[in-house]
């Protein structure tokens, strides 16, 4: 008995490489052709759509502040930072996806454009120590607001 299966193993596995063998060889031959033709059939475009463009530029680590709404509902997160809010987390807190977010001050004329970021000083007051509450406040350099 032992004999018999014994042999039965050997066969399946003459069969199976056997088989396998057509497998190889046009595995082989892929490889050799892509080897040959494959490099030259593409060529490499490292430029993307629109290029030169810009460098992918992330605000400064520093941060004034980082919050959330107050209810469980909301999947939104955010940091301040230079009296602007400099990115948006969203779904997760891991996903970045608004890297600058402040608002341009255009006078009535269109003379004057002023930023948050460069035409305001700012500054953070906590409401309540208590509390995890903040208010930022910018106010215009030339006192226009």
């Amino acid at each position: 008995m032992l004999k018999r299966s014994h042999l039965r193993i050997k066969s399946l596995t003459r069969t199976r490489s056997i088989k396998a063998k057509p497998l190889r060889v046009a595995l082989l031959l892929c490889l050799i052709l892509n080897a040959a033709f494959g490099a030259g059939a593409q060529t490499p475009n490292n430029l993307a759509p629109g290029a030169p463009g810009n460098d992918a530029r992330w605000p400064s680590a520093g941060k004034s502040a980082i919050g959330t709404s107050n209810s469980i509902d909301s999947k939104v997160w955010f940091t301040l930072g230079d009296g602007v809010m400099t990115e948006v987390y969203y779904p997760t807190v891991d996903v970045a996806n608004t890297q600058k977010l402040e608002f341009i001050i255009v006078s009535a004329d269109g003379k004057s454009v002023e930023t948050e970021s460069e035409n305001t000083t700012h500054h953070i007051e906590v409401l309540d120590p208590r509390a995890l509450s903040f208010r930022q406040i910018n106010t215009s350099k030339t006192g226009a607001y």
